[in-house]
């Protein structure tokens, strides 16, 4: 029946699927947008020096150039996350074709020790509704499923985090349009950019880039046997200015 709640799960489950393909296609479109940007960025900023204009303009073009970074690592980041989805979603799809059917039309899977049965979503099939035993022994287990099933969960999760955090760049972006901007404005968004950046991007930046070389000082100080301190260190970092703290 159309309305059985499994029934429901598997046409939404399409209908993502399709919103991927969607999200794809935007993704590669994104990324020669950014190519484009990074020329006319790193243009801006060598103008900027050459003509010794004031400090602030100087960040803010410094700035804007590190959003273009940031937003091409993004970009790097959400067609890979694109990549490791097609293959979770294809090694699903394997086990699901060869997954034993009830008659209500749930594709199921029992565990491996034949005590428990649970459908392609997670929800336990009791036995007053299928015996475990019906189940033939080559159909595939809970065990080889549902890991490939935490897996895809866990990239969609991730690709929401990449995609709320493209958000952040555009939204930073387009403070940078709307006026005029403080220095200590412009140097706690940096800072919350680079806090706030999920590791997928973070390691898709330049290896010489500041915000890859905070991360490399986080794990220094986090290393067993490494020296104790209050917390990593940003001084030094070129290309990177801690905000002001309030007050001083």
């Amino acid at each position: 029946m159309a309305d059985e709640p499994h029934i429901r799960e598997r046409i939404e489950a399409d209908k993502r699927r399709k919103r991927d393909t969607v999200r794809q296609r935007n993704d590669h479109e994104r990324k020669e947008e950014l190519d484009d940007k990074a020329e006319a960025a790193a243009s801006a900023v060598a103008m900027a020096v050459a003509s010794s204009p004031p400090a602030a303009a100087q960040q803010i073009a410094a700035f804007e150039a590190d959003l273009t970074i940031y937003d091409t690592a993004t970009v790097d980041a959400l067609m890979a996350n694109d990549r490791k989805l097609a293959q979770a979603q294809a090694q699903m799809d394997a086990m699901l074709t060869q997954a034993f059917v009830t008659e209500d039309g749930r594709r199921v899977f029992r565990t491996e020790e034949g005590t428990q049965v649970f459908d392609e979503f997670g929800t336990e099939v009791g036995a007053d509704e299928l015996d475990p035993a019906s189940i033939p022994d080559h159909h595939p287990t809970w065990e080889a499923f549902s890991p490939a099933r935490d897996e895809h969960a866990a990239l969609l999760e991730e690709r929401q985090t990449l995609l709320d955090y493209q958000q952040q760049l555009d939204d930073a972006r387009e403070a940078l349009v709307e006026g005029e901007i403080t220095e200590a404005e412009l140097e706690e968004l940096q800072a919350q950019l680079i806090e706030g950046m999920p590791e997928a991007v973070r390691a898709s930046l330049p290896d010489n880039h500041p915000a890859a070389q905070i991360e490399a000082v986080v794990q220094a100080a986090t290393t067993p046997n490494s020296p104790t301190t209050d917390g990593p260190s940003l001084d030094g970092l070129q290309g990177f200015a801690p905000p002001t703290p309030p007050g001083a």
